[in-house]
């Protein structure tokens, strides 16, 4: 960290010279720290033992593998997580941006340093949105001449010194296109598919009108889509205090909620990757599409701004037209009745400005590589996004400073004789924030590869928002060895001796697991390749707190200081989340027979058709459609899952690859060519995001999507079951039982 008299040099220092003198001082004080952690790491290793004695022949484990697993696990230190945070917060670092650049090549420095057998720094040429400056936007309230009766003001005023610094982007929405539109304003409350249809029941047209949402419940991305489709031409966009501050309730500084003036940034993409590239990676002369067929086809489709809830409150509370009932769902907490419009009974209208550009620009992947002892063929992946919006200090970063310390975790590991069985990469993505860009653009380039090598994803993006209960979300193939993992790692709630007596209690005495939605790195390996994947984070009691997410969410009050005071003052929670990364990649890179569960995917597919009956039943036998053969394939899928024998330890490394090749390829049934109706990258059929909130999940995807438009078209409600129906048969079919 820079002491105040480093700080006064740099800010005495030109720009140029500014970077150099961070980056150097960085560096320093990882060095420093690395010395003191190896120290440690160094003495624990001789009280423990060789990890795995050299066997090139079997890599069999020595009797002190366990006892030198949990060593490892002993050497991380939550200082070490504080103070990686501390580092990669110290300035903004946008996706596409200089900073953001050069913390690349930092963490390829340090991975370099730390014994990795391979760094590399992986480049592509992708669609970024910047707003323009220094005008990247105007809104007011304007009489029918024009003149403007309030100018909004579309800066985040920053609440702490350390918020103060050079190239914090101004709010706004990737991708929204720019321009210039006068008309009514409109409430649509969250601007779900269910308040657009309120609203037309209460016979409110949007149509040439300026919707006004506020932020929640929905991917801001499917509010603009829903928004243009429902006729409106321009959307704003804010956290109303309802969802982001209790009434009452202090704000940041001197609590966590969000003030008033705070504002969220975001992407409204709702495609994965760069959109000049669909399905291919942005690499050098790789073909890219025009740019007016990717604004007329892709990108959203009417100006999108995010605003303050105190400029949302200065526009709602005239607004005229019925009031929202102070029990509904529409009611937020600006401390007035919500009214609906449209309009004003002054005659004043809304004009709206945006001004973004779009450039082509260079993004950076860091892909560190331990090469495995005996299946250098076969690969565990653990990744992170490294780029934000502003500071990043919950979401990403806190996930990069875990991510670092579980590198320096195995690194240790291998200076004690250690080398995993397979292979291992850790991946700091880039530009996650755009539309999970880096990710993809590495996933469709690696894609074939990985396709066939990969055992699974270790997803962390955001690792602790709170402290009440681990939320796991993951394919049921990875569920028994995430469970293992949480036994194996101490509890950071002293209450609580592991860390799956705090995770099964917090969960009301159960081991509950969340299924893959979208919006973060997994989507391109779980949902579109077919590798199992997974997710893991703390977070506040949901339930208690009614927010979608953390109230410093994309705005300038996400730092280091934010989640110093407030979140997890002592970086324990952090330090759980990496070691329960380390050990569940422990198992997955090292255990002969791989510990994927396909008795666990058999129960989840059982539950999902079971509430799928419940809730599509009644419509399909209007249809003479029956769900009785699908019902059948799981079952027998899960009667051959049951019946299936792990290899004992005297089984041939034949007879061991055999399985493992089964269970490695099983979540690859379940991916299609052909890919969803209507939106072919995701092409899992048993989970993907939900086709109207890309957060959320959705089970057997494509009957769900055909089934739910307003008219559905039955014969393709007929097609995706026989499509989910053959898939499952197919997965049966490849658990081959005479082994």
């Amino acid at each position: 960290m820079l002491n105040d008299d480093d700080e006064a040099i740099l800010d005495a220092l030109p720009s140029n010279r500014r970077k150099l003198f961070q980056k150097r001082t960085i560096i320093a004080l990882t060095v420093t720290l690395g010395a003191v952690v190896f120290a440690v790491a160094f003495g624990a290793g001789f009280a423990t033992g060789k990890a795995r004695k050299k066997n090139d022949e079997t890599g069999a484990l020595s009797p002190d593998y366990d006892l030198a697993r949990e060593a490892a696990t002993t050497a991380m230190l939550a200082s070490n997580i504080e103070n990686n945070l501390r580092n990669l917060t110290f300035l903004p670092h946008i996706a596409g941006g200089e900073r953001n650049k050069d913390l690349a090549y930092w963490i390829a420095d340090l991975w370099r340093a730390a014994g990795l057998d391979q760094v590399e720094i992986k480049r592509y040429d992708v669609l970024l949105s910047y707003p323009k400056q220094p005008n990247h936007g105007t809104l007011a309230r304007v009489d029918s001449n024009g003149t403007r009766l309030f100018t909004a003001d579309l800066t985040e005023p920053i609440a702490t010194p350390d918020e103060n610094k050079p190239n914090v982007v101004p709010p706004f929405n990737a991708y929204s296109p720019s321009g210039k539109v006068r008309g009514d304003l409109v409430y649509v409350n969250y601007a779900r598919v269910e308040d657009f249809e309120m609203l037309h029941k209460w016979g409110i047209d949007i149509k040439g009108k300026i919707a006004i949402a506020r932020y929640g419940k929905l991917f801001r991305g499917d509010k603009a889509a829903m928004a243009a489709k429902a006729g409106a031409i321009g959307l704003l966009l804010y956290s109303d205090p309802a969802d982001s501050a209790p009434k009452g309730a202090e704000t940041y500084p001197k609590s966590w909620w969000l003030p008033t003036s705070g504002v969220q940034r975001g992407t409204l993409l709702v495609t994965d990757g760069d959109p000049l590239t669909p399905n291919y990676p942005s690499i050098k002369n790789a073909y890219r599409r025009p740019l007016d067929k990717v604004m007329n086809d892709t990108l959203p489709q009417i100006p999108v701004l995010p605003i303050s809830a105190i400029n949302a409150g200065q526009l709602l509370k005239d607004l005229k037209g019925q009031f929202v009932s102070n029990t509904s769902d529409w009611q937020g907490g600006l401390g007035f009745s919500y009214r609906l419009g449209p309009g004003y009974e002054d005659g004043t209208t809304v004009y709206l400005e945006v001004n973004n550009v779009l450039e082509t620009r260079p993004i950076y992947n860091v892909i560190g590589t331990i090469v495995g002892s005996v299946e250098q063929d076969r690969y565990v992946l653990l990744g992170n996004h490294r780029d934000a919006w502003v500071f990043g200090g919950i979401d990403p970063s806190g996930g990069t400073a875990c991510l670092m310390e579980t590198v320096q975790g195995f690194a240790y590991m291998l200076k004690q004789g250690w080398r995993p069985r397979r292979t291992i990469k850790f991946c700091s993505w880039g530009a996650e924030e755009y539309g999970l860009i880096g990710s993809t653009e590495w996933g469709e380039e690696y894609g074939k590869i990985f396709g066939n090598r990969a055992v699974a994803y270790l997803n962390v993006d955001i690792p602790v928002e709170g402290s009440h209960r681990l939320y796991l979300t993951s394919s049921p193939l990875l569920n028994t060895v995430l469970v293992n993992a949480t036994k194996r790692v101490s509890s950071p709630n002293s209450s609580y001796e592991s860390l799956y007596d705090f995770w099964f209690q917090r969960n009301g005495g159960k081991a509950y697991f969340f299924t893959p939605g979208s919006g973060t790195d997994y989507s391109v390996f779980f949902q579109h390749i077919g590798i199992p994947s997974s997710d893991t984070e703390f977070s506040y009691d949901y339930d208690k707190l009614k927010i979608s997410i953390y109230p410093a969410y994309h705005s300038v009050h996400d730092t280091f200081a934010y989640v110093k005071k407030f979140v997890d003052p002592n970086f324990h929670y952090h330090l759980t989340i990496a070691r329960v990364w380390l050990q569940t990649a422990f198992s997955l890179s090292d255990e002969r027979v791989l510990p994927l569960d396909c008795v666990a995917y058999a129960n989840a597919l059982q539950t999902y058709v079971t509430q799928l009956e419940k809730t599509v039943t009644d419509k399909l036998q209007d249809q003479n459609i029956s769900l009785t053969a699908l019902v059948s394939a799981v079952d027998d899928f899960a009667k051959r899952a049951t019946s299936f024998t792990m290899p004992g330890p005297d089984a041939s490394d034949l007879t061991v690859r055999m399985i493992n090749d089964q269970l490695m390829q099983l979540e690859r049934m379940f991916v299609v060519p052909e890919g969803l109706p209507g939106r072919p990258w995701y092409r899992h059929i048993v989970f993907a995001p939900s086709s109207h909130n890309v957060y959320a999940s959705s089970k057997f995807p494509g009957i769900v999507d055909a089934l739910f438009p307003d008219s559905p078209d039955w014969e393709l409600v007929k097609q995706e079951l026989s499509i989910a129906l053959l898939t499952i048969q197919q997965a049966s079919e490849s658990i081959i039982q005479n082994h």
